[in-house]
């Protein structure tokens, strides 16, 4: 059960440490609020350190949950204001500002804001722990130069990988799901060139392949989630690796 109390103190200022059964986060100068230090941390990150120290967390979460740690505590700290481009739209789509748009259109109903916040916070974790996922994977890629330059092939089933690379700086990335046979080949949007001569290779080489060329002709498909009833190509990495390379 969650009970709400104004800022700062606790039911019937009660002492925050005294009851094991209820929990401060935050508020009433406990060991989970941060208030009472000029130190650059958080409730959420004194939980977190709580939690780890009594080997609370899983093994496997610890990296994920550690970044998104990181994470709350630069924004509880007002640290994205020293971002670059601070007041960019692009930083209001953010989960923080997002929780800030929640609190006005449900301000009537506590729980169904709550719910929501669990959502963004369980979805930011996943996202998290794919991303470390997705950047062991490509430490184990295999990287080479091709007519569209740094270029990445890599076999995994985490399907933001392309997306993660070409951030990490390739410019083309060829990826193939082993599990769904799916093939995924991403051009960095920024690149001058395009992926019509692959696409066309492919074509040939594998015809009754359910191949899509993105529009923005940087985007190469053959499967993916949304179209599973797809004919796989069947090409393995190396051939396509081949492929690439001899253009």
């Amino acid at each position: 059960m969650i009970k709400l109390v104004p800022a700062g103190t606790t039911l019937n200022n009660a002492d925050p440490d005294a009851d094991p059964n209820v929990i401060y986060v935050d508020t009433g100068l406990g060991k989970f609020d941060h208030h009472q230090t000029n130190q650059y941390t958080s409730a959420s990150d004194l939980i977190f350190n709580y939690l780890r120290n009594s080997l609370l967390i899983p093994d496997k979460d610890r990296e994920p949950l550690s970044r998104m740690i990181e994470l709350i505590t630069f924004v509880d700290h007002f640290q994205e204001a020293t971002l670059e481009n601070a007041s960019d739209d692009i930083f209001d789509s953010c989960l923080h500002q997002l929780i800030e748009g929640i609190k006005i259109t449900q301000s009537e109903d506590k729980n169904r804001q709550f719910e929501l916040f669990y959502i963004l916070l369980d979805s930011l974790f996943v996202n998290l722990k794919n991303k470390l996922i997705a950047e062991n994977d490509i430490k184990k890629g295999f990287v080479f130069q091709s007519r569209w330059g740094k270029s990445l092939a890599i076999e995994t089933k985490i399907e933001n990988c392309n997306k993660v690379a070409v951030k990490m700086g390739y410019d083309l990335v060829i990826r193939r799901n082993p599990q769904r046979n799916y093939l995924k080949i991403s051009l960095h949007p920024s690149s001058k060139m395009n992926l019509e001569l692959i696409y066309q290779l492919l074509k040939e080489k594998r015809p009754h392949a359910s191949w899509y060329l993105h529009s923005s002709r940087k985007l190469l498909f053959d499967g993916n989630n949304k179209n599973p009833k797809f004919a796989p190509s069947n090409l393995s990495l190396k051939q396509i690796i081949a492929i690439v390379k001899k253009i």
